[in-house]
């Protein structure tokens, strides 16, 4: 019966003492994970502390360095009118200067219609002699444009010479003229004829006309189509004929 009581008491003492080493391990872990999130806290709040100084210390730089921009600025540059808008206008970018510069009208593709494209002629045009009659004919947009005393007068649409056979450029003049002529090398009438070369290979006239009547070249007008010489319309090439005389200048550029 003794033995009995003294097994008893001897297990519920090691119950006991298990338990209590089992109270003393939880306790030690929950220490160790407490230390352990003050230790990753402390981290956070260094780092952080760390980050502000860095942004302060920044922050300062350019506050110094836009003080400095301030003062050192030679008060010469600064404009003192508004820039031309036609000028170019320069845009500064964090890495390069950028110039944009305006296309000029004249630059730009013409208008198709025929009248809408007569007039941008008339209004872009530069004259390229100031004083007289002379005839500017541009190879770029197909027109010719008479000017009298830098003033001009009309627009017509023209075809010049195709690729190959290029119309020449540069300034000449009318060397003489003739209301109906005719090409042994082509075999066709050039009707209100103006040789602008010395030679009489080149000039300006109506389109070319077969001998049975037909008229070469009427829907390309505006476009290359000659061997070389300006071609004019119908009605056209009699009034600039009528208009000009010999020795008018013909200046013809891109």
């Amino acid at each position: 019966m003794t033995s009995n009581i003294f097994t008893k008491q001897k297990q519920h003492s090691w119950r006991i003492k298990l338990l209590f080493l089992l109270v003393i391990l939880i306790s030690l872990g929950i220490a160790y994970l407490a230390q352990k999130k003050l230790l990753v806290l402390e981290i956070d709040a260094k780092e952080n502390v760390r980050q502000i100084t860095k942004e302060r210390e920044s922050l300062d730089q350019e506050g110094q360095a836009s003080e400095a921009e301030k003062t050192d600025v030679p008060a010469a540059i600064v404009p003192a009118s508004p820039i031309n808008q036609e000028e170019k206008v320069q845009e500064k970018t964090e890495e390069k200067i950028v110039e944009k510069v305006e296309v000029p009208l004249p630059a730009r593709e013409r208008n198709k219609n025929p009248e809408t494209r007569l007039n941008e002629a008339m209004l872009y045009a530069t004259p390229q002699i100031l004083t007289g009659k002379y005839i500017d004919v541009s190879l770029t947009y197909q027109n010719i444009v008479i000017f009298q005393d830098g003033k001009p007068l009309k627009a017509f649409l023209v075809s010049s010479g195709i690729k190959g056979l290029y119309t020449p450029i540069g300034t000449f003049k009318i060397e003489n003229k003739h209301p109906r002529a005719w090409s042994k090398n082509y075999g066709l009438w050039m009707p209100y004829w103006m040789a602008f070369l010395p030679s009489g290979e080149m000039g300006i006239h109506e389109l070319p006309e077969w001998p049975g009547g037909y008229k070469e070249g009427a829907n390309h007008l505006g476009t290359p189509a000659s061997h070389g010489c300006i071609r004019l319309g119908i009605g056209s090439a009699k009034e600039v004929y009528d208009w000009a005389e010999i020795g008018t200048p013909v200046v013809i550029h891109k």
